[in-house]
């Protein structure tokens, strides 16, 4: 815990700039989700659009994939790992960590794994195998995401870590059978 602590520290009490003390909240703070989600969201409807719509049964393989993987990470780190967990999340006062910044709400209780480093990296694994040259685009807004959470003081990075990783693996897995299922249909442009 000392070196999660230090780490929370050093990137959320040391590393801070209003450049970022603006922008973190934009990208995973509550309070600000309609300004952010109106734009994220239209973008993420038109991606799903085009997979479902245009990009045949690879696409549509591709949006069942992405609901698997994300739904099963989003529950899996809610339901079944913090309530087992059971770790403060670093911006409870009863967490006892002196000198963090809170920058926004602290929903919650428990913090271990991050549900959107988890999410975030959920989608990106399953986007970045149908879309193997830009697979960085997702893993940037992962890392992004994941920053995010410990500089507003809500989550260690070790929450992010395990969130990134339990994501991945999920959204790995899904991928694995989009690309199962995509062989199986001969792979197929234009399908």
């Amino acid at each position: 815990m000392g070196l999660d602590r230090s780490l929370l520290l050093l990137i959320n009490r040391d590393g801070s700039s209003p450049v970022l003390d603006f922008l973190m909240p934009l990208v995973s703070s509550p309070e600000h989700y309609p300004a952010v989600l109106i734009p994220a969201g239209l973008a993420a409807v038109a991606l799903l659009a085009w997979l479902l719509l245009r990009d045949g049964t690879r696409g549509r393989l591709t949006v069942v994939a992405l609901v698997l993987a994300v739904g099963a990470a989003d529950l899996t780190a809610a339901q079944i790992l913090k309530p087992s967990v059971g770790r403060l999340r670093p911006c409870r006062p009863e967490a006892g960590v002196d000198g963090v910044i809170v920058r926004g709400s602290c929903r919650g209780r428990n913090g271990f794994p991050s549900n959107h480093a988890a999410n975030t990296a959920a989608a990106a694994a399953v986007l970045g195998v149908r879309f193997r040259r830009r697979w960085w685009i997702g893993a940037a807004v992962a890392a992004v995401v994941g920053y995010s959470r410990v500089y507003l003081g809500v989550h260690y990075p070790g929450d992010v870590l395990a969130g990134w990783t339990l994501g991945a693996l999920f959204g790995l897995v899904a991928a694995w059978g989009v690309a199962a299922g995509w062989a199986r249909r001969g792979g197929q442009r234009g399908d």
